[in-house]
C-alpha cells in the first residue's frame, strides 16, 4: 500500500475475487448469461483424475456428516483454509473413505468453490 498499491489478491485466488477487485477499482460492471442447467447437473460436481476413472460427489454424499461439520466445512472452504479443511476431513468415519479422499482431492486441487457449492443446502 506504502508503494502506490491500491489493493492486493492473495494466493490461491478465485478467479471471481480477482474480477471484484477490477470491478472495484476499474468501476466496471460485469454481465453473465446464465446457462440453463438441471437440478442433477447442479448438485453434482465432477472433476478428472488423473485415473481412467471419474470421480463423482454429490450434496447427498455429505449428508452422512452432522450439519454442524458442513457449515464448518463450508466456512473453511469460502475463506480457503486448507489447515481447517484437512482437519475437518480427518474427522470422516473411516468407513466412509471415499467421501474423505474426494474431498482431499477438491482441496488440493484449490476447488474451494466447489466445496462451497456442495455444503449449500
Amino acid at each position: 500500500m506504502q508503494s502506490g498499491c491500491d489493493d492486493y489478491v492473495t494466493k490461491p485466488f478465485a478467479e471471481n475475487s480477482l474480477f471484484d477487485k477490477l470491478a472495484q477499482h476499474l468501476s466496471l460492471r460485469y454481465l453473465y448469461m446464465e446457462e440453463p442447467q438441471t437440478e442433477q447437473v447442479r448438485s453434482q460436481i465432477v472433476w478428472q483424475s488423473q485415473s481412467p476413472d471419474q470421480a463423482h460427489l454429490t450434496v447427498q454424499d455429505l449428508q452422512i456428516m452432522p450439519l454442524d461439520w458442513i457449515d464448518s466445512l463450508s466456512q473453511a472452504a469460502r475463506v480457503i483454509d486448507e489447515a481447517t479443511l484437512h482437519q475437518l476431513i480427518d474427522q470422516i468415519p473411516e468407513q466412509t473413505h471415499q467421501l474423505a479422499t474426494a474431498l482431499r482431492r477438491l482441496v488440493d486441487n484449490f476447488q474451494f468453490e466447489a466445496i462451497v457449492k456442495l455444503t449449500q443446502p
